[in-house]
């Protein structure tokens, strides 16, 4: 495979590393038999590992962000929830305003939506 060819932005983490640990072969293969190391083959690992690197800053980049859009998710989450709490409160007074007493879940810390059912509205028939 063209190193060129071969970059982070194109290429998955397993080709690229499947490129590297055949040019590692090459490169034992070639010191076996003439006993150096070409200049081109040290410059294509190098090629090679400089993408290596790229690539795991780039996957290291993603993971970043999708922790970020978690922690947000998260936040949103938390705010929708004391929104649906603080609804449900609010219809628990509501609720206690139209009838006679207070709701009778007042006192408890999970209002439920029904506490503004619980008494219908009286309908007068003229």
């Amino acid at each position: 495979m063209n190193t060129n060819a071969l970059t982070a932005q194109n290429c998955s983490l397993f080709e690229i590393d499947a490129e590297l640990e055949a040019a590692f072969d090459q490169l034992q293969e070639e010191r076996e038999i003439t006993g150096n190391i070409s200049d081109e083959a040290r410059d294509h690992c190098v090629q090679l590992f400089a993408e290596l690197g790229k690539k795991i800053d780039r996957i290291a980049a993603y993971l970043r962000i999708q922790q970020h859009k978690a922690n947000i998710a998260g936040e949103e989450a938390q705010r929708l929830q004391a929104a649906v709490t603080a609804w449900r409160y609010m219809s628990c007074m509501r609720a206690s305003l139209r009838s006679s007493g207070p709701c009778k879940h007042w006192s408890n810390k999970s209002h439920d939506v029904r506490c503004s059912m619980q008494q219908p509205r009286k309908k007068y028939i003229w």
